[in-house]
């Protein structure tokens, strides 16, 4: 394929392309216990052939209104949704042995949550010596909002040499370093 490039720019819109399609999945695999392989697998083949295709002129886009990103992402997702629908789940004893080590938040884990209460884990809180830590998915977005953006953009403000705006981001990324290691025990980390 790369013979058939003119420029690098087509490589790296490809490679922007193809992280565009599976994204998704790879961060819905944390939330959704039924993401599987085959989902992962469909998603990466799926938007490399798409990228591929509209980047060569090899097709037009459905819908007119839409950018083409937009419409990229619609038609990578709905196609590995539909995979990972039509394709049998991981097995039980796979998912709970990851939901045990992992602990992914999110009410998309809830059928294997109820499988480690059936098989007599102890999940959450409560029950003989404590359980789990309790999860909160709302703590866990602050956590990695407070983190991952007030350290990004004070960055970016000292890179480009605006220091007074990097110095106040300082002082909000220290506040939100405060919040994380208190919110620590609400996310599940001890």
């Amino acid at each position: 394929m790369a013979l058939a490039l003119t420029n690098a720019l087509q490589a790296f819109q490809i490679l922007l392309q193809i992280g565009a399609g599976t994204g998704l999945v790879f961060i819905l695999r944390w939330f959704w216990w039924r993401i599987n392989a085959w989902s992962e697998i469909s998603a990466m083949v799926i938007s490399f052939a798409v990228a591929v295709w509209f980047s060569g002129g090899g097709g037009a886009w459905p819908v007119p209104d839409w950018s083409p990103t937009r419409q990229f992402v619609v038609v990578c997702d709905d196609r590995w949704i539909l995979v990972t629908l039509v394709t049998p789940p991981a097995d039980r004893e796979r998912l709970v042995s990851f939901h045990r080590q992992i602990r992914p938040l999110g009410p998309g884990w809830g059928p294997v949550v109820e499988a480690r209460r059936a098989a007599g884990d102890v999940v959450g809180p409560d029950g003989p010596g404590g359980g789990e830590p309790a999860e909160s998915l709302s703590a866990a977005a602050l956590a990695w909002l407070l983190a991952v953006y007030s350290a990004m953009f004070r960055t970016g403000y000292v890179l480009y040499g605006r220091l007074l705006p990097g110095v106040l981001l300082l002082s909000v990324a220290a506040a939100g370093a405060v919040a994380v290691l208190r919110l620590l025990p609400r996310v599940g980390l001890r």
